[in-house]
């Protein structure tokens, strides 16, 4: 049962002995014990002014028989046992024992507290009050340390910061972000792949290197192709299916050809026809992969 705190809650007794106390009823101008509820538990204090015995301690109220058990003993004249008392007049009345009291107009150590309700509010400065790491599963990170420069990096988040914080960078510069980002000068050992761009059937289909560097094209007529959007130093590898004898006009993309005499390659009509563009300032430069 819950513990219970009333004020000006006094009575007397006359039982002897260590056990239960049997109330006799309240002091004039002060409550009985049964304000604190049947079968809830208070602080109390018991105290014989004709021995100088007192007692202070737990206990339970009883409403049937308006008794109150001794279940903890906190303080007494008995060196912090059940005094066993005689049978005088005792006062008895609800205290706030000083060991079980917590003071705020200084520090204190809290130990074995639980503080609960959505109206207790607990203020903890972690870089003063708080030793220790608390793990992920308590909402913690469980990381103990920060490495060299990542408190600088968290600070100030510069790419400069970056890089020494991270410990196993290659290269340098500036980091970069972004749909079109330049790199300058990378390293690439282990070759990477690329997807192949499938020009959408279409007889007159824009031709844009920003659709991939490698792409295919299967005729399904006579086609005159336009040109996308280019940027100097782009290119695409073009592989051509025309499996029907279908031509190509290429006036639209403007293509100066460095193969086959100058002019546009011929198609083969079976297989692939290999054509590789490419743009260096404002011309689209075009030649044929492979013989005929």
């Amino acid at each position: 049962m819950p513990l219970v705190l009333k004020d000006r809650v006094k009575e007397t007794s006359t039982t002897a002995g260590t056990g239960a106390l049997t109330l006799a009823g309240a002091v004039a101008g002060y409550q009985s014990f049964s304000v604190i509820g049947d079968g809830n538990t208070t602080y109390y204090t018991i105290v014989d002014p004709t021995a100088n015995t007192w007692e202070v301690g737990i206990g339970t109220y009883t409403a049937s028989g308006t008794s109150l058990s001794r279940d903890t003993i906190l303080e007494s004249s008995s060196g912090g046992s059940a005094v066993s008392f005689a049978s005088n007049a005792k006062d008895v009345f609800v205290t706030y024992p000083a060991e079980r009291a917590v003071a705020t107009d200084f520090a204190q150590t809290l130990t074995n507290k639980t503080i609960n309700g959505a109206d207790n509010t607990l203020s903890v400065r972690l870089a003063n009050d708080v030793t220790g790491t608390l793990p992920a599963a308590n909402g913690g990170t469980g990381i103990t340390s920060l490495g060299t420069g990542v408190a600088t990096f968290l600070g100030t988040p510069s790419s400069a910061n970056l890089a020494s914080a991270v410990t196993d960078e290659t290269g340098s510069g500036a980091l970069v972000f972004g749909t079109s980002p330049t790199v300058s000068g990378p390293t690439i050992n282990a070759g990477y792949t690329e997807q192949v761009y499938a020009i959408p059937s279409s007889t007159t289909p824009a031709l844009s290197p920003t659709n991939g560097t490698v792409q295919t094209w299967t005729l399904t007529g006579s086609s005159t192709p336009t040109a996308g959007t280019w940027a100097e130093g782009q290119s695409i590898t073009l592989m051509v299916d025309d499996g029907s004898a279908f031509t190509i006009t290429w006036s639209s993309v403007a293509v100066t050809w460095k193969t086959n005499g100058g002019v546009a390659p011929t198609l083969n009509t079976t297989g692939y026809t290999g054509i590789t563009l490419w743009k260096v300032g404002a011309t689209i430069f075009g030649a044929r992969i492979g013989d005929a």
